[in-house]
């Protein structure tokens, strides 16, 4: 179990150069953690809640999140040793995952490890202006994906398909042996919603997640789960104009779950901010004391859409990540 960042990207159908906006600016608090851990016994300032949000989205762009917030089932302290206490605390915890929300002023959330969806996330996803659908996993799992979009930017497209859930353990109806079926059910899913432009109702877009496996013992599994989710989608939507896929697939940029997605013209849309990071300083989406790297993807297929800016997420050296997550600053 890990709490990957979140990565954010805004895309526009015109044409224009990848640039970056500094996740700094997302806590101004963290400026005051310089020179220290934040993960740190004595916490930093809590950033104010009267923190003005990024500006909205442009005319003719959207703003995506893909984000594992960390299932609150999860964040034990057993798990999360390197993590000061308080910063597991529910209350803290989704307290910063709404205000980053607030802050990050997204037109669209892929979120993955949702629990606690009807009774805080929901209501709070929507007086921040966001409707949102959410797909539990299955067999007593307390978590799930959710796609959540705002409200006086998008709508559902009228179509019996819109919105696709994905049991990712049908995988598993394929197998022939006990021990086959027992290791590809993995209670993983994925949801898919295709949404209208309110303003211009012959735009369409469909906004993808998902969260594979995290075993890396188990690649096999994680493999076949990506072929299945993306081929999905694909053969679902196969018209539509427009797919923005957001996932924390667990797996490095060289894995051959990332090869799966390019091989179906999945385009990264990091890839010009990671071609300029030197292996040294690389941006990461998971951080703990064992396991640092990205893991988490925001993708985009189609025509005529172009990545305009993403958030430059913190280096692995970066002092508002040093020790690993959550910590003061990042719930997730």
């Amino acid at each position: 179990i890990a709490g990957p960042m979140l990565r954010m990207v805004r895309a526009t159908p015109v044409s224009g150069a990848v640039e970056t906006i500094s996740a700094s600016k997302l806590l101004p608090s963290a400026t005051a953690t310089a020179g220290r851990k934040a993960n740190a016994s004595a916490p930093p300032p809590a950033p104010a809640s009267h923190v003005a949000p990024l500006p909205p989205a442009e005319s003719g762009t959207f703003r995506v999140v893909t984000w594992n917030i960390l299932g609150q089932v999860y964040a034990k302290s057993q798990w999360f040793t390197h993590s000061p206490r308080p910063c597991l605390k529910q209350a803290r915890r989704w307290a910063q995952i709404h205000e980053l929300v607030r802050v990050m002023n997204p037109d669209v959330m892929l979120l993955q490890e949702v629990d606690n969806f009807g009774d805080v996330h929901e209501p709070a996803f929507r007086d921040l202006g966001f409707d949102a659908l959410y797909l539990q996993r299955p067999n007593g799992k307390h978590d799930g994906c959710c796609v959540a979009y705002r409200r006086e930017k998008f709508e559902i497209v009228d179509d019996d398909n819109a919105v696709l859930k994905v049991d990712l353990n049908e995988i598993a109806l394929s197998k022939q042996s006990k021990d086959d079926v027992e290791r590809f059910t993995r209670d993983n899913v994925a949801l898919a919603v295709r949404l209208r432009v309110r303003a211009m109702p012959t735009k369409e877009a469909v906004f993808a997640t998902t969260h594979l496996f995290w075993d890396p013992a188990m690649a096999d599994v994680k493999l076949a789960q990506a072929r299945s989710v993306a081929d999905t989608v694909l053969k679902v939507h196969s018209n539509a104009p427009l797919i923005v896929f957001g996932a924390d697939l667990n797996s490095t940029l060289d894995s051959d779950v990332v090869a799966e997605f390019h091989q179906r013209s999945f385009v990264d849309s990091y890839a010009a901010v990671r071609d300029s990071s030197t292996c040294e300083n690389k941006f990461v989406t998971n951080v703990t004391p064992d396991f640092t790297e990205a893991i988490d993807h925001l993708y985009l297929r189609g025509h005529g859409a172009r990545v305009e800016h993403v958030l430059e997420l913190p280096h692995a050296t970066h002092p508002d990540v040093s020790g690993g997550l959550p910590n003061w600053l990042w719930p997730s």
